[in-house]
Parts: structure tokens; C-alpha cells; sequence
């Protein structure tokens, strides 16, 4: 009985530790593509919310959390976020893409911070017409 029970035990430690272990592949609060080379994900809770470089098996975030609503075309991606989820603050940011690749310093193709004032005359000064079309409204 003895031995029965230690195999018993080793097999649940066994699979215990493998659910554990894979855990965080299996459980994604949130996964939207934007394009080929872009998301926007949340990995444990939705106010993780941010934008990514699509690795394929993973990201690089390009736009942290907690980006609430989206929109692009083909080289730009715009974005509005609650910087950590302080709601009482929205930031916004464009990111081109074009100047864009899994090596490059975000800081080369990210513009932003701003608020929407600077946002809308950087708009206007790069001749971008864009609209915000994916918003996550538990986040807005």
C-alpha cells in the first residue's frame, strides 16, 4: 500500500508541476491582432492591456499598459491609454511602423506620451487621418 501510495503522489506532483509549468501559455486575458506584426494583448488581467511587436512566440511591448482603444492603417498605429490603470489620466501615442522592427528601440518609432491637445496637432502636422476603432470599454 506503501508504494501504491508514493506512485500516487509522484504522478500528482508530476502533473501538478506540468500544469504549472504551461500555466501561462494556456490562460490570456486578451488577444487582438492588429496586423502581422502587431497586437494588442493583455496576458493575466485586462488592465495589462498594451501593444505589442508579434514575435510569434511572444511579444515585445512597443505601447505599455493600459492602452484602452486602438486604431491604424498601414503604417500607423494609434493609441489611447490609462497609464497603470490611472483612469483620471489618459495618454496618447502614435507608433509607425515603418521605423519599426523586433530590434529597434521603441523610442525610434513610439511618439507619445501626449495629451490629446498635442496628440490631434501631431495628427494634423504628419497628415494622418485615423480613427480609434478597437476600444475595450471595461478599461475606457
Amino acid at each position: 500500500m506503501h508504494v501504491v501510495m508514493n506512485s500516487f503522489k509522484s504522478i500528482c506532483f508530476f502533473i501538478f508541476g506540468a500544469l504549472l509549468g504551461t500555466s501561462c501559455f494556456w490562460f490570456v486575458a486578451y488577444h487582438e491582432q492588429i496586423n502581422d506584426k502587431y497586437y494588442l494583448g493583455a496576458t493575466d488581467t485586462l488592465d495589462q492591456m498594451s501593444v505589442w511587436y508579434d514575435l510569434g512566440d511572444g511579444g515585445i511591448g512597443r505601447i505599455g499598459e493600459t492602452v484602452f482603444s486602438v486604431g491604424w492603417d498601414e503604417r500607423y498605429i494609434i493609441a489611447k491609454q490609462h497609464p497603470l490603470n490611472q483612469r483620471a489620466i489618459t495618454n496618447y501615442y502614435i507608433l509607425d511602423m515603418a521605423k519599426d522592427d523586433a530590434f529597434a528601440d521603441p523610442e525610434e518609432s513610439v511618439i507619445g506620451p501626449l495629451d490629446e491637445e498635442d496628440f490631434q496637432l501631431k495628427l494634423q502636422e504628419m497628415g494622418l487621418s485615423l480613427d480609434f476603432t478597437v476600444t475595450i470599454n471595461a478599461l475606457e
